[in-house]
């Protein structure tokens, strides 16, 4: 199954999202935010926030039947994912930089027809 296409966006630009997590310098809990970062980053949460129909950040997610058999677009998702090209890291996300959140040419005209979900 494909994803739908859009005439603003070339189709062989696939949109995908980062969350990112980090432990701040000063933070008092250094181990304990290490394990919840490896825990939300696990196989088996990867996996489950799939099933959930969260994108997973780790692509094996999509190899689990159940993922398969959840979402039939998990082969378009996948290659999306696998096709993914990084922008340049910014840290002035306060200042709202175009580069903390970058979108394709003619991305804000999609999304206004998108219904909400």
């Amino acid at each position: 199954m494909s994803l739908p296409t859009s005439p603003y966006i070339p189709p062989t630009l696939p949109m995908t999202e980062i969350w990112a997590m980090g432990i701040p310098d000063n933070s008092q809990n250094k181990d304990l935010a290490w394990d919840f970062i490896r825990y939300m980053s696990s196989p088996d949460t990867a996996r489950r926030a799939a099933l959930n129909g969260n994108g997973p950040i780790r692509p094996s997610a999509y190899d689990d039947p159940g993922v398969q058999v959840r979402l039939p677009y998990w082969e378009a998702e996948a290659s999306a994912i696998s096709m993914e090209t990084g922008y340049p890291y910014n840290v002035d996300f306060n200042g709202a930089s175009p580069l903390a959140r970058p979108r394709p040419r003619g991305w804000f005209r999609l999304q206004r027809l998108s219904p909400p979900a």
